[in-house]
């Protein structure tokens, strides 16, 4: 490697921090799962990760045009096909694909990828440096977990991927359906935890979008998720700041209105015959931490992520 570029990507001493884990809520989800995320904006591996999504990605996007990044797009590709009384429209979701890629497995499907494309070199780099790197960036991965009133623990992953590191979103989207398929079979008995399901028929739901079979085109309508609590973001969500501020004012705004009287009626009037139907709407103020909360708390104390110890203690 080019003395330049590893002093890019050697990580600061003094202002990188170890990553540490939080979780989200899945809002839209009936209980509530929790999504984990391994936040490593300052880790010491994230200036790779970064690379390697940086250089590794336009190569993807470029020999994989069926790549659909948004729901524009879906619509723009559904507009090159006419549809038959024949036709049929299957959506595939693997379960929590980021962090259940197989580490080595995924590394050799990005290897195999660039030979298949006839890439010898990215940015001046060998396919076996490329390799080097990522595997470098997955078994390497720690990070610290502190709850409310507790302790800092300290871990390593030793399987999957972080979700939050920059190069898993590309090493999850190389990895071919086939190869999940085959992994999942092979592991089955060993490794639960790769699940694929799938939906399909005249009328599936895929993004925003819901998508009916009519003739001779398509028909689609917005899709909207049902939403497990009464309300669009926890407050202890993982978001910019000024969406968070912005929560309690929408909500004042909207009692200001007289919105809160008539909302119980709303509620019942759209989600009437749905899983909704039975969950109680209480306008309260939280005044217990439960353990999801406790959960969602993201960042750890100064002392638990930093590297180096203070001048202080040297």
């Amino acid at each position: 490697m080019p003395q330049y570029m590893l002093d890019r990507l050697r990580p600061s001493l003094t202002e990188s921090e170890l990553p540490h884990l939080y979780y989200t809520l899945k809002d839209h989800k009936i209980e509530e799962p929790l999504r984990p995320i391994v936040s490593g904006i300052k880790s010491p591996l994230a200036k790779i990760s970064s690379f390697l999504d940086k250089n590794i990605r336009p190569l993807f996007d470029k020999h994989t045009p069926y790549t659909l990044s948004n729901s524009i797009k879906f619509l723009q590709h559904l507009k090159r096909f006419q549809t038959t009384s024949e036709m049929n429209i299957y959506t595939f979701d693997i379960v929590d694909l980021y962090t259940m890629i197989p580490q080595k497995e995924s590394v050799l499907v990005v290897c195999e990828f660039l030979g298949r494309q006839g890439y010898k070199k990215v940015r001046g780099l060998s396919i076996n440096t490329i390799k080097s790197l990522f595997l470098h960036v997955l078994e390497s991965s720690y990070f610290v977990l502190q709850l409310s009133g507790k302790d800092p623990k300290f871990y390593k992953q030793i399987r999957r991927g972080a979700m939050g590191s920059a190069c898993t979103q590309v090493l999850a989207d190389i990895l071919p359906s086939e190869k999940i398929e085959l992994l999942s079979e092979l592991n089955k008995k060993k490794d639960p935890n790769i699940k694929i399901t799938r939906e399909g028929g005249k009328t599936v739901d895929y993004l925003d979008v819901t998508t009916t079979i009519e003739m001779p085109n398509f028909r689609t309508t917005v899709f909207r998720k049902f939403a497990a609590q009464p309300y669009v973001l926890p407050f202890h969500s993982s978001h910019p700041r000024h969406i968070i501020r912005n929560i309690p004012y929408t909500l004042t705004l909207r009692a200001a209105q007289n919105f809160g009287a008539r909302f119980h009626q709303i509620w019942q009037e759209i989600f009437e015959g749905t899983p909704l139907d039975n969950i109680p709407v209480i306008y309260a103020n939280r005044v217990t931490d439960s353990l999801r909360h406790l959960l969602v708390k993201k960042r750890p104390s100064k002392e638990a992520i930093r590297l180096l110890p203070t001048s202080s203690e040297e």
